[in-house]
């Protein structure tokens, strides 16, 4: 069950409350969620791969992909 995969707990902590602030619509939020998601996760694999050379800061292009593709207009740099 997703839903009691730690790694995904934590991330729906933060991610369902800013879908409530953005007033996504519960109809479209398990989708929205799921693609957040899957680009968090996407990202996350890429970066633990053994040979992944990537000198930027991998907190950073998580960030700026996320604004790009869910409008996330501010993200706490502290998290």
């Amino acid at each position: 069950d997703i839903n009691s995969y730690k790694p995904f707990e934590i991330f729906k902590k933060y991610a369902v409350p800013y879908l409530h602030y953005r007033q996504i619509p519960i109809t479209d939020q398990t989708r929205v969620l799921i693609d957040m998601w899957a680009t968090v996760h996407g990202i996350a694999g890429i970066a633990i791969l053994s040979g992944t050379k990537y000198s930027g800061d991998w907190i950073q292009i998580t960030r700026d992909i996320l604004k790009k593709n869910f409008s996330i207009d501010s993200l706490n740099s502290d998290t």
